[in-house]
C-alpha cells in the first residue's frame, strides 16, 4: 500500500469513454471503457447535489447539465435550482443567477437559526423578535415584534416586496 496523498485513481482497466447528457429528464449516463453503460452515476454531495467524476474530478452534475446546454458559467454566477430540490436537475428547473438572488431561492431558516423562521431571530437586549431581511449586501431591519407570528409576517411582506426573483419563497 502506498499513500497516493488523497487522490483517488480510476481503475487502469475501466474508465469514462463518453458522457450522455438528458437536459430534459436531469440525468446523465457514462458509457465505460468495458462496454457497460452506468446510468445516473455518482452520488450525492453532503448538501444535497448531485456530483459525479469526470477525469478523476467531481463535477456537480446540474453545472454539467447547464454548461452542455448554455455553455460555460460566468463569472459571479451561480446555477440555481428553481424548485429548491437540490438534485433535480432538469433543465427547465435550472437558471444563471447571482449569488444575492440564489440566496432569496432559500426556502427555510438555517440550521444556525435558533428561532426555526427564516429572516427572524431572537433580540435578548429587547426581549422582542427581530425581523431582517437582505437585499444586494444590504441588511434592512424591519423591527422589533412582541411575537415570532408578528415577525415572519413582516419578513413576508418585505420578501414579498424586494426579492422580486423569487417571491414564492417567502415563506
Amino acid at each position: 500500500c502506498s499513500d497516493s496523498g488523497g487522490v483517488i485513481m480510476a481503475h487502469p482497466r475501466f474508465y469514462t469513454l463518453q458522457i450522455i447528457i438528458h437536459p430534459d429528464e436531469g440525468l446523465i449516463e457514462k458509457i465505460m471503457s468495458d462496454g457497460t453503460v452506468r446510468k445516473g452515476p455518482g452520488g450525492n454531495t453532503g448538501y444535497g447535489y448531485r456530483e459525479t467524476r469526470i477525469d478523476g474530478v467531481l463535477t456537480l452534475v446540474h453545472r454539467l447539465i447547464w454548461q452542455h446546454v448554455h455553455g460555460p458559467i460566468p463569472d459571479g454566477q451561480e446555477i440555481d435550482h428553481i424548485n429548491g430540490v437540490r438534485d433535480d436537475n432538469r433543465i427547465c428547473n435550472l437558471r444563471l443567477v447571482n449569488r444575492g438572488q440564489n440566496n432569496q431561492n432559500q426556502r427555510h431558516a438555517r440550521a444556525s437559526n435558533k428561532s426555526g423562521v427564516k429572516g427572524v431571530s431572537w433580540c435578548a437586549t429587547s426581549g422582542k423578535w427581530m425581523a431582517r431581511i437582505r437585499h444586494e449586501n444590504v441588511t434592512f431591519h424591519l423591527g422589533r415584534f412582541n411575537t415570532i407570528e408578528d415577525a415572519r409576517i413582516a419578513y413576508a411582506g418585505a420578501a414579498a416586496i424586494i426579492h422580486t426573483h423569487n417571491p414564492h419563497a417567502a415563506p
